[in-house]
């Protein structure tokens, strides 16, 4: 068993993440740890595996108390942690950044080790292109290896931060098989989760974490979704209509017979046609290496193509993202400590990004400080509710992974773009975050904008968007509109 019992935690800048939070884990047995974004779920976690040392509080695993110096000491107890957005070594081949650490001393030689990792893979169905640059690899491929990382180091407790927010329907089925396997072996499994129903469906307790205590914990079979939404808000949850009926036709974004090819990294594009209209939200899915994050890339920018043509707004696009944005683009990708945020840089610089470049001639410091201004309000005002005002100049890495996605959606949402292209949007809120994301998503609808969403999360999809395009191998296989019958087994059938 391991229990964490009385912990505190005070950040430098003044903030206090943990007010006496305590969470017990059993052997055998899936615990989901809930609360809103800020709750202080992943700093309890953080603490658990050696990441943060707490100020006040313990930590017992099989009854040793036990204080970690650091994540290595933790996996040597055999506690390991698959975050929100898994930091791995870039620069080597896939294989040897699931094996650092787990060599077999001085038996170690790189065939064996990969045949290890393969092994891995093979046992538990996992799909990774083994001898690929790991600087290549997606944010769910990352996840993966990160898994793979403590099953190969031989960790009997494990937590899965968020884990679920970028697979397919049939990757998190195969997720919840292999966590019902662990679980059958003794393991202990913390699971993060903002999926009410989800998290229900397969966690047997559950613990509630509200501005850092520990508020609830139950068995899993003795509450719902309502129950766990007014634990966590404090409040009954009133959650508006998840969309609003398309306004006016007028093609915003065209895409004529992309092709794309020749490029070892990712997915090839075969030809490659759709339209996105004013006044809708378009959802686009598919499995892993279906193809969809090279379609994202392209028509945000950061690839080019072999052959066929992008309009946005009626400007043809070049494969740069400026070009994109100046023809009244926004995007938010996937990856957002990665690609949408520099985590080491202050929140201020984070929110002005691309607001800069609006006066050619000269840096407006008025208005940057005003528009920063205007997103912290927003963002504090509208996402949820914070125990005190948090500063921009503060470093973005200080903030929770829930809050910078708030703050991200934000910036982009506040360009008053044309196109907004959102990449796992839901990644990382809370109920109450989604609700109000699903606000502002149709404001920019009713206002002659249009939304594209590329997501996996096909139970988000089919509520929100008007029409779903399904990527497989390369290929649009199928377009789901609203007058389509049953959605989600069309969508499933139509993915694999």
């Amino acid at each position: 068993m391991i229990a964490l019992d009385g912990i505190e935690k005070t950040f430098s800048n003044g903030v206090k993440a943990l007010d006496g939070a305590s969470l017990e884990l059993q052997k055998g047995e899936i615990h989901a740890v809930l609360g809103e974004n800020g709750a202080g779920k992943s700093t309890l976690m953080h603490v658990l595996v050696g990441f943060l040392r707490a100020d006040r509080g313990i930590i017992v695993v099989d009854g040793r108390e036990r204080c970690f110096s650091g994540y290595a000491d933790a996996i040597r107890a055999g506690i390991g942690i698959v975050r929100q957005h898994p930091s791995i070594a870039d620069g080597f081949p896939t294989w040897a950044v699931c094996a650092f650490g787990a060599e077999d001393g001085f038996l170690f030689t790189p065939e064996k080790t990969r045949a290890r990792v393969e092994s891995i893979c093979e046992a538990w169905g996992f799909h990774l292109p083994l001898d690929r640059d790991s600087s290549s690899l997606t944010a769910s491929q990352r996840q993966t290896v990160a898994v793979i990382y403590l099953l190969l180091h031989g960790c009997s407790a494990f937590v899965f931060d968020e884990v679920t927010a970028v697979l397919s329907p049939y990757e998190i089925e195969r997720l919840f098989t292999l966590l019902g396997q662990l679980k059958q072996n003794g393991a202990s499994i913390a699971l993060v989760s903002h999926k009410l129903d989800e998290t229900l469906s397969v966690a047997d307790r559950v613990t509630v974490l509200r501005r850092g205590k520990t508020i609830a914990s139950f068995g899993a079979r003795e509450s719902n979704v309502k129950t766990l939404s007014e634990l966590m808000f404090g409040e009954k949850l009133k959650v508006e209509g998840w969309k609003v009926k398309a306004g006016e036709r007028e093609k915003i974004l065209c895409v004529r017979n992309l092709v794309i090819t020749g490029n070892d990294e990712l997915p090839f594009l075969r030809d490659v046609t759709m339209n996105v209209t004013r006044g809708s939200i378009a959802g686009v899915s598919g499995v892993r290496d279906s193809g969809t994050e090279t379609l994202e890339l392209a028509l945000t920018g950061f690839l080019k193509w072999n052959s066929g043509i992008i309009y946005l707004n009626g400007v043809e696009m070049d494969g740069n993202p400026r070009t994109f944005r100046g023809a009244g683009g926004a995007y938010l990708a996937a990856d957002r400590m990665s690609i949408c945020l520099a985590p080491n840089l202050s929140l201020w610089d984070n929110l002005v990004i691309h607001t800069h470049r609006k006066n050619r001639f000269f840096l407006d410091k008025n208005f940057l400080n005003d528009w920063v201004a205007t997103i912290m309000e927003n963002t504090e005002t509208q996402w949820g509710k914070e125990k005190e005002r948090r500063s921009a100049k503060e470093t973005a890495r200080s903030f929770s992974g829930g809050q910078l996605q708030q703050f991200v959606l934000e910036r982009e949402l506040a360009e008053n773009a044309g196109l907004l292209v959102l990449s796992e949007p839901f990644w990382g809120l809370d109920t109450q975050a989604c609700a109000y994301l699903i606000q502002r998503l149709n404001f920019v609808t009713r206002h002659g904008g249009a939304v594209l969403v590329f997501s996996t999360d096909i139970d988000n999809l089919i509520p929100l968007c008007d029409e779903i395009f399904v990527l497989r191998d390369g290929r649009i296989t199928k377009n789901i509109n609203n007058s389509t019958g049953n959605r989600k087994q069309q969508l499933t059938k139509a993915m694999v």
